[in-house]
């Protein structure tokens, strides 16, 4: 009730000014009370506007439209309540085809690039937050890890072509010198406290949607919001 007053005293006084302003008097009473009257309505309009927009949004866990984008990726129906089926490993050895390498880069890099909007329209403009903050550039790392491994192309036979390909992804996100960069800096945190973090909690979030549960959240939540995924 307090702020409800404060609010509409001044309502009242800059109504004042306006109606000044308009009448070219000095600060009428008829402007104080058509302005404050005025003035605060159109508060209390935005007010209920805005709290109706936070209730209305408060419920959604994720927009329909970056849901739909998720399922297509592995072929998933919005509608499926079932974890889905792990994908078979090739055989021991078998080499990274370019089929199986633009599968992986696009499946990460959309993943990936979609948690940053609606801030960052491109990957590539997240590279500064990304590369000074520990926690997001584990993520990305361990979210690029995990998948690999998930799909049986991160193995001690191949552990050589499978960086190959996560350094490949950064550059194709970030740009050539900004990916190089990031994923050298990425190698050389592996033993970061917050590097870890992060890096455990992009692989976890990867695999939790591929076995049917939540799309992965969590870098937009660290770069967009600052908050810890």
């Amino acid at each position: 009730m307090k702020i409800l007053i404060v609010v509409l005293i001044g309502a009242t006084v800059i109504g004042g000014f306006v109606g000044a302003e308009l009448t070219y008097t000095s600060f009428p009473i008829t402007g104080e009370i058509i302005g404050g009257v005025g003035t605060f309505s159109i508060l209390m309009g935005l007010g209920a506007f805005f709290s109706a927009q936070d209730r209305k949004n408060s419920g959604k866990e994720l927009p329909q439209v970056m849901r739909e984008v998720f399922d297509r990726m592995l072929g998933q129906s919005s509608a499926q309540t079932q974890p889905a089926p792990k994908p078979g490993k090739p055989e021991p050895g078998a080499e990274l085809t370019a089929s199986v390498q633009f599968q992986f880069l696009s499946a990460v890099g959309t993943l990936l690039s979609i948690q940053l909007l609606p801030r960052y329209a491109q990957a590539s403009k997240a590279f500064p937050a990304i590369m000074t903050n520990k926690i997001a550039s584990g993520y990305v790392f361990g979210f690029h890890d995990a998948l690999l491994e998930r799909l049986g192309l991160y193995t001690p036979a191949n552990k050589e072509s499978a960086q190959a390909l996560i350094e490949k992804s950064y550059k194709h996100l970030f740009g050539q010198q900004a990916g190089c960069s990031l994923f050298s800096m990425s190698l050389n945190s592996q033993e970061n406290v917050e590097f870890q973090k992060g890096r455990m909690n992009g692989g976890n979030e990867v695999i939790a949607y591929l076995d049917g549960k939540k799309p992965p959240l969590g870098l937009g939540q660290i770069v967009n919001m600052g908050l810890v995924a």
